[in-house]
């Protein structure tokens, strides 16, 4: 009997022969590569989501490096301004700015001389 069933020809689980004339059962869904395929679409999905924001972090980083350098400017024309303006204050400033567009103290007579070798 070990012999017969050794002879006879395989068997499917259900009891009935193979048949050798029937198509292929179709192609099984490989979930392995579907697996794959999906991860990389979300990765590639994730990677676009994040350029945009790397994107105005980089601008927002070179616009406070101009606007640093832009306050050091005014910071530098600040303290010259101030400078200028605890001169003016000064009386001795304020009459020699006066005497050189030609003002004149009160009582005080204004000569002007021609004819003057240049130095």
């Amino acid at each position: 009997m070990a012999s017969a069933r050794a002879t006879t020809p395989s068997r499917r689980s259900t009891g009935r022969p193979a048949a050798h004339g029937r198509r292929a059962a179709p192609a099984r869904i490989r979930w392995d590569r579907l697996g794959r395929v999906a991860m990389l679409f979300v990765l590639l999905v994730l990677l676009y989501l994040y350029i945009s924001p790397v994107r105005s972090l980089i601008a927002a980083f070179h616009q406070s490096a101009a606007q640093r350098s832009d306050v050091a400017s005014l910071e530098q024309t600040t303290s010259r301004l101030l400078a200028e303006r605890s001169a003016l204050k000064q009386s001795s400033t304020l009459e020699l700015d006066a005497r050189k567009q030609g003002l004149v103290k009160p009582g005080e007579k204004e000569f002007v001389v021609f004819g003057l070798p240049p130095n």
